[in-house]
């Protein structure tokens, strides 16, 4: 396995979500399965590694902690 870059374009993005090629990967963008990207560098879209996880987990219901509700659960 490659170690994945934090920032992707989205030919990267494709593979990191192991969609079949590019157009699959910007169709589940435009559907709401993926996140549109973030800010960009350069000029050219990029997607956070992070935020494809976080909705990867979504799609397969698994809740990502975050700092707040950690928070929460000290207190």
């Amino acid at each position: 396995m490659p170690a994945w870059p934090l920032q992707m374009r989205a030919e990267t993005a494709a593979a990191y979500c192991d969609e079949a090629d590019t157009d699959e990967f910007l169709r589940g963008v435009e559907a709401g399965h993926y996140p549109p990207p973030g800010s960009s560098f350069g000029g050219s879209a990029k997607w956070h590694r992070a935020v494809l996880d976080a909705a990867i987990d979504r799609h397969h219901a698994i809740v990502t902690p975050t700092i707040s509700n950690d928070l929460i659960d000290l207190l």
